[in-house]
C-alpha cells in the first residue's frame, strides 16, 4: 500500500507534465483506462488517485499502484543515471533524484520504500505495511478524540517529510507519552490517575484485562525497566529529553518503529474500550 500523500505527489509530479496520449499509454499498460477518465489531465490523475485510495485493501490494485509508480520513478532514475554516465556530473544543473524531488524521496522512505541501485524497491517487507499502520492510527486517534497525540504525530511526519530530522524525533516522544497518558486517563478516569507520573500511568496499562501492555510477553517491567515498551521508550530519546541531531536513516527508523508499535497498542486499546462498554 502507498500512502495517499505519496501517491498524490508522484502522480501529479510525473503524470501532469505528460500529454493525454502518454497518460493513456500508461493507463492501458496497467489496465487503468476505464479509471483514468476526465476532460483534463488533472481530472484523470485525481480519478486514478481516488480509485487507488478506495481500493487500498485490494491486493491486485495495491500491486498495480506499485508497478505504476515504480515505472514512473525508475524512468526518472534512469534519466539521472544516464546523465552521470555520459559525463554530465560536472554540470551544476545536474542533480540527483533526491535533490530534484526531495519531498517525494522522503515520503518514499516514510512508506518503507527506497531507491537502491537506481531502482525503486521495498525497503521493508510488504507484510510490514507502514502506510496501513499510519492510517489505522489516525482513525483510532480521531475515534477516541486523542487530539494532542494526533497533533504531535502529524507534526513529526511533516517534519520528517521536510527533512527536519531533529524536529521529527522531538515530536515522536511527546506523541507516545501523551498517547499512553491519555489511554490511562480514559481507562481509569482522569481524576484517578491525576498526579501519577507518565511511568506509573504506563504501568497501569499493564494491569487492564486484557492488558494493553502484556507482561506475559515481556512488554512491561515496572521494577527494572527491562520490558519491550520500556526499551521502546528509551530508544526514542537516547540522549535524554533532548532529541539531538539525527539523519534520514535514524529518523526514519524511529518513525517506523513508532508507527508499528503504537498502531498495535491502539488496536488493543480499541478492543478494550469496546469490551468495557458492552
Amino acid at each position: 500500500m502507498i500512502s495517499r500523500r505519496l501517491l498524490s505527489e508522484i502522480l501529479t509530479t510525473f503524470l501532469a507534465s505528460k500529454t493525454h496520449t502518454k497518460i493513456t499509454d500508461y493507463t492501458i499498460k496497467h489496465s487503468l483506462e476505464d479509471i483514468a477518465v476526465g476532460n483534463s489531465k488533472q481530472d484523470r490523475i485525481n480519478n486514478l488517485a481516488l480509485y487507488f485510495s478506495k481500493e487500498k485493501d485490494n491486493p491486485t490494485v495495491v500491486d498495480t499502484v506499485f508497478e505504476l509508480i515504480k515505472e514512473l520513478i525508475d524512468k526518472e532514475l534512469h534519466y539521472h543515471r544516464d546523465r552521470r554516465l555520459y559525463g554530465y556530473d560536472d554540470d551544476d544543473d545536474v542533480k540527483s533524484f533526491e535533490d530534484t524531488y526531495p519531498l517525494i524521496f522522503r515520503l518514499l522512505r516514510q512508506d518503507g520504500l527506497a531507491i537502491i541501485d537506481d531502482e525503486l524497491k521495498y525497503e521493508v517487507p510488504t507484510l510490514v505495511n507502514i502506510p496501513s499502520s499510519q492510517e489505522e492510527i489516525f482513525v483510532l486517534l480521531d475515534k477516541y478524540k486523542l487530539s494532542t497525540p494526533s497533533g504531535h504525530l502529524r507534526q513529526a511526519m511533516d517534519s520528517h517529510a521536510n527533512g527536519r530530522w531533529a524536529a521529527a524525533n522531538g515530536q515522536l516522544r511527546p506523541y507516545v507519552e501523551s498517547l499512553f497518558d491519555e489511554m490511562a486517563e480514559q481507562i481509569y478516569g482522569e481524576a484517578n490517575v491525576k498526579g501519577m507520573s507518565s511511568h506509573l500511568k504506563k504501568a497501569e496499562l499493564s494491569k487492564t484485562t486484557p492488558p494493553i501492555f502484556d507482561t506475559s510477553l515481556n512488554e512491561w517491567d515496572t521494577a527494572h525497566g527491562t520490558g519491550f515498551i520500556n526499551g521502546f521508550w528509551k530508544r526514542l530519546h537516547p540522549e535524554g529529553p533532548h532529541p539531538g541531531l539525527s539523519d534520514l536513516e535514524d529518523a526514519t527508523f524511529r518513525l517506523h518503529l513508532v508507527l508499528l508499535v503504537t498502531a498495535n497498542i491502539l488496536k488493543r486499546f480499541d478492543g478494550y474500550m469496546k469490551n468495557k462498554k458492552s
